[in-house]
């Protein structure tokens, strides 16, 4: 197999971390809503995991594939299709849990640094 198609497997490897885990968010969410839990930290931690850690690394999978495309080792559509799905699954927890913050005022304004270091 040649590196440049191993280095466009890792890069979607990287990507679809992100998606997998925002999927488990979900299943957790509807796996919630049986219990009636009401602690906030049990909706917001998973937010501030995908956030910090699965975003970066999305993004680094997103660049590297601008890379590849950059010296014509991967398609165009592809490198627009991880930007794009890599904003909607960072942008989906991230809406969910500012509305979580609007509707329980989980956290203050100036603690949205605890959900990403980059915001």
């Amino acid at each position: 197999m040649k590196p440049h198609i191993l280095a466009n497997i890792s890069c979607w490897l990287l990507i679809s971390s992100l998606v997998v885990v925002d999927l488990l968010y979900l299943l957790l969410l509807w796996h919630l809503r049986s219990l009636f839990v009401w602690s906030g930290n049990t909706y917001t931690d998973p937010i501030a995991c995908i956030l910090h850690y699965f975003t970066p690394i999305a993004v680094v999978g997103v660049i590297g594939l601008a890379i590849l495309w950059r010296y014509g080792l991967a398609a165009k559509r592809g490198v627009i299709l991880a930007a794009a799905t890599t904003i909607c699954c960072t942008l989906s927890p991230l809406a969910y849990g500012l509305w979580l913050w609007h509707k329980w005022h989980i956290l203050d304004v100036d603690d949205l640094s605890y959900w990403a270091w980059w915001l």
